[in-house]
This record gives C-alpha cells, structure tokens and sequence, in this order.
C-alpha cells in the first residue's frame, strides 16, 4: 500500500474532495483508518471499445443497462456503456481483453491501445477509478451474448449514433481516441497494436 494526497490530482480531486486520501492497491476493499471510511483509487479497470468493419463502415458496440442493474445500482437510471473489467494480477492487456469478451462470445482480432484513461467516481463499488480504454476488433457478422441481469439490450452503432447514445465523458471521449487514432485512419500507429489480428 502507499497513500495517493487527492489534493495533487486535480482531475481526481473534483471527484472526491480536497481532503481525501486514495489508496492504491489491487483487490477492492472497504478501508477504515481511524474510524472512518477512506476512498480506494482503483488504476486496474479497463474498458473495451469492441468495433468491427463492414458493409456499412466501422460500427461500435454499445450494451444498455438491464433495468434490475440500474435499480439495484444506479436509482433506475438507465444508460449505455461497453464492455470493461478488471486487469488480474501479472495480465496483459490481450489476455484481459479475451477475457472481459468471453462472456459476450466475442473474440478480438486486432486489440489496440486507444491512448485515453480517464477517472471516474463508481457508485456501485465506492470508488474513484482510472479507466485505461482499449479497442478490439471482431467479425462484422458478431453478435453479442447478453447476461440479462446485467444488459438487456446492445446495439452495432457508426460512430456518431454511438457518440450520442452513451451520456457519461469518459465514454464519449474515449470513444473518439478510438476514432482518432484507430478506426478514424487509414493506417493506425503500429505502436499502438497489441495483438493483429487472429
């Protein structure tokens, strides 16, 4: 464990307050020091814009909100968002990836670093999150697997359909890194490809 002062982390710092103090580490886990309940910072979440190219262009997915989610979560809001997980100690980002995809029965050819993260305060679990994006591309003719208490729809989107369906920032934003340096290019910065394609 060290301590992370949010007070030098302006970006975070809106989030949780000028005196709160983060603590970094790997599993998520409740931290009372002194009697009082302190703020994780968790840096090991990941999230997944999966594309594929086809007829119709590059199209993304989006996966909406089960309504039992968003009610026992989130006060009934309900919202689109993308795949993402939790990197597991010693995991590569390909393996991560395969892994946060296997529930959806999709598996990535090409995994790029999309070159965004961003924090973001997660209700659900009480914690202040760094979210490194990625995107994996898959056959155009994929359709997800759905675990109904967790998605009750999902949607193949072009870029500005999907731009307007999600409503959180980060979203919004890593969506058009992804853009920008991977689908949006001709001929995307190798350094950028973790894997090619299968």
């Amino acid at each position: 464990f060290f301590t992370l002062s949010l007070r030098e982390h302006p970006c975070l710092m809106a989030l949780s307050g000028p005196s709160a103090t983060a603590y970094v580490s790997g599993p998520i886990r409740p931290n009372t020091i002194g009697g009082s309940e302190r703020m994780q910072l968790n840096a090991s979440v990941l999230d997944v814009w999966v594309f594929s190219r086809g007829v119709a262009g590059v199209e993304y997915l989006l996966l909406e909100t089960s309504s039992a989610k968003a009610a026992r979560y989130f006060n009934e809001g309900m919202f689109w968002q993308i795949p993402s997980g939790v990197f597991t100690a010693d995991e590569t980002v390909p393996v991560a990836v395969d892994r946060v995809l296997a529930p959806y029965g999709l598996q990535a050819g090409a995994i790029w670093a999309a070159e965004h993260a961003y924090p973001i305060y997660n209700r659900r679990f009480h914690e202040v999150q760094l979210i490194t994006v990625f995107a994996a591309e898959v056959p155009a003719d994929s359709m997800p697997l759905l675990n109904p208490a967790e998605h009750g729809r999902s949607a193949w989107l072009p870029y500005e359909a999907a731009s307007a369906r999600v409503h959180f920032r980060g979203l919004k934003e890593g969506l058009a890194s992804v853009r920008e340096y991977i689908t949006g290019v001709p001929a995307p910065a190798a350094e950028l490809c973790l894997r090619g394609s299968l």
